[in-house]
């Protein structure tokens, strides 16, 4: 009697989208008096990373906008990234990697070496593949100049 306010709890399942929830409570019985409150909840999923989730893994070299004279073999370092069972370099020119990439090739160690890339300005990014294939976030992109 006299209570101004009530309380109950309520449970929520992960959500993968963003989720609109309606809560109505109705209390009766006081009387003739029937009092009813409704709120709206905005759920937003977690966007931390999945579980085992792979990190971009760090370009060492060569560094941002290095020269190459035609001909000469690249050599392409970046961190070890843990859980890579491999990795994909691409090289592309533009920074967009739109089809058909200069080169796109997987391969077991953080290293690659390329031999022939022909007068240009392509850029560079890596990834790292699990050994279930589940792919890893990009590292971030360099450009060369090979003239």
């Amino acid at each position: 009697a006299g209570a101004t306010s009530a309380q109950f709890a309520v449970s929520t399942l992960p959500v993968s989208t963003d989720t609109v929830v309606t809560l109505s409570a109705t209390l009766g019985g006081i009387g003739n008096v029937t009092v009813s409150k409704t709120a709206t909840l905005s759920l937003t999923p977690s966007v931390a990373p999945a579980p085992g989730a792979l990190a971009a893994p760090s370009l060492l070299s060569p560094a941002n906008d290095a020269r190459f004279p035609v001909g000469q073999a690249v050599n392409f370092d970046w961190s070890d990234v843990t859980g890579a069972a491999s990795y994909i370099i691409q090289i592309d020119d533009t920074d967009t990697f739109g089809a058909p990439l200069m080169l796109n090739q997987s391969v077991a160690a953080s290293q690659y070496v390329a031999s022939a890339i022909p007068a240009s300005r392509p850029f560079w990014r890596v990834r790292a593949v699990d050994a279930a294939g589940n792919l890893g976030a990009w590292s971030a992109v360099r450009k060369l100049r090979v003239e």
